[in-house]
């Protein structure tokens, strides 16, 4: 899965390793918008569990803020479970809720 989301997909990613183990990962890409070239989307980001509380999480976040910031986008966005608390508590200290609701409809 590493390998297709780096190299065969072209998507960005970071991993954060405590004692040389990979105990969390964050992968994000960037998209088009009608009112920018170009946004940074943060698809997925998961810490272990015995290391979550920890700052690495908001680690992550602010490495891929880094990014985008250097590339010259204008925004970074991601979403959340809205029955994800743990998430949306740190997301509430490092970035603003929108306020939109998603909706998706498969198609087939």
């Amino acid at each position: 899965m590493w390998k297709r989301i780096t190299v065969e997909m072209n998507i960005e990613a970071f991993g954060a390793f405590l004692n040389g183990e990979l105990v969390a990962i964050v992968h994000f890409l960037s998209r088009g918008s009608a009112w920018s070239p170009d946004v940074r989307y943060l698809q997925d980001l998961f810490v272990q569990p015995e290391v979550r509380g920890q700052g690495v999480a908001r680690a992550l976040i602010e490495c891929v803020a880094a990014v985008t910031r250097e590339c010259g986008s204008p925004r970074l966005y991601w979403l959340a479970h809205h029955t994800n608390s743990a998430a949306r508590a740190l997301y509430d200290k490092v970035a603003s809720h929108s306020g939109f609701i998603r909706y998706r409809r498969a198609i087939s």
